[in-house]
């Protein structure tokens, strides 16, 4: 097990969506059906929400989150435990990002690491101390 660092930048700000059609979700939608009602696949209004509430990188967090005990320090930033190398972890995440978008890998240690915020160490060695 290792710690490892993961950092992206998404260029698009948005996800499309089969038979949305507003193709940026900045506007809430209404299923004109005259039952008010949480949308899911099998309220039968014909209205599909993934549940990702717009945000662009709602696909790529729910796979960073799944590979092991994570901290999320900076808005698009995570460290994250996983016996995975860094390649693994970039071909798991590939899928989630667009073409034009930054994604980087890299693994990290408390020995040879800084920052400002100091809880970003205490995580890592404490990780450490555990393995």
């Amino acid at each position: 097990m290792a710690v490892h660092l993961i950092t992206y930048y998404l260029q698009e700000q948005f996800h499309e969506h089969e038979g949305c059609g507003c193709e940026d979700h900045s506007h809430d939608h209404s299923c004109n059906c005259d039952d008010n009602h949480e949308h899911s696949e099998n309220c039968g209004c014909g209205y599909d929400d993934c549940g990702c509430g717009g945000d662009a990188d709602y696909d790529l967090i729910g796979v960073i989150e799944s590979l092991g005990r994570w901290a999320q320090f900076m808005p698009t930033s995570f460290l994250v435990e996983s016996s995975l190398t860094c390649d693994e972890i970039l071909d798991k995440l590939a899928p989630t990002i667009g073409s034009r978008d930054l994604l980087f890998v890299s693994k990290v240690n408390s020995k040879d690491m800084a920052c400002l915020t100091p809880q970003v160490k205490d995580w890592i060695q404490k990780v450490e101390s555990q393995q």
